[in-house]
């Protein structure tokens, strides 16, 4: 519990830190396109300690999420090479009052939130190689596969909000249900997981109760 409480918490402070990050830049961003130059040179110089440290939160919990998942999406890749572009652009862009930098590199950033959006129902890059048994899909190699990066391989992760699936009370037809259509920031996997697979995840994940 208290691992999950934690993970939580630097989720939590990761949201948080990504938001200041965007705040800053925007602000910035205004000042230097409203040609408010001696008030942007001031607010950097106020807000250069405070952006490092906002900076520093901002990549090293992001980085955290990817260590602790062990995985990561298509659009998360567009999503780091988008900030990592986009932070020296807009480094260089503030400094010289370059709007065509600054600009580029605020673009970039919003680029970056979008991926991330995108990125929100869409699989991980793990195997998706089931192993059949008897001709059917096997469930715990389903759930190896999609569902474990989530809520862990016995169940008890609950990453990002993932329901504990060895407390859990559901049906199978919920179960299925949700597989389908998704709840959450858990992503719907109807179109991805063949109606056999979804059916032997389900039955699996009963076992783990």
């Amino acid at each position: 519990m208290h691992t999950k409480q934690t993970n939580m918490n630097l989720l939590l402070l990761h949201k948080i830190s990504v938001w200041l990050f965007l705040l800053i830049y925007i602000i910035k961003t205004i000042l230097l396109f409203t040609n408010n130059t001696s008030k942007l040179a001031s607010f950097s110089k106020a807000i250069k300690v405070p952006e490092m440290i906002i900076s520093t939160l901002f990549l090293l919990t992001g980085i955290y999420q990817f260590y602790l998942l062990g995985a990561i999406k298509l659009f998360q890749i567009f999503k780091l090479v988008a900030i990592f572009a986009a932070i020296p652009l807009a480094i260089i862009g503030y400094k010289k009052a370059n709007k065509a930098l600054a600009g580029l590199a605020m673009f970039l950033l919003l680029m970056s939130y979008g991926f991330a959006e995108m990125a929100r129902k869409k699989p991980y890059l793990t195997s998706n190689t089931t192993l059949m048994v008897d001709g059917q899909p096997d469930g715990q190699s389903v759930y190896m596969n999609n569902c474990a990066v989530c809520h862990g391989t016995d169940g008890t992760k609950g990453y990002n909000g993932s329901a504990d699936l060895k407390k859990s009370t559901l049906s199978n037809d919920e179960s299925i249900s949700i597989i389908l259509n998704g709840k959450n920031n858990m992503m719907p996997f109807k179109g991805t997981l063949s109606d056999e697979e979804i059916k032997a995840v389900a039955n699996y994940i009963i076992t783990l109760r």
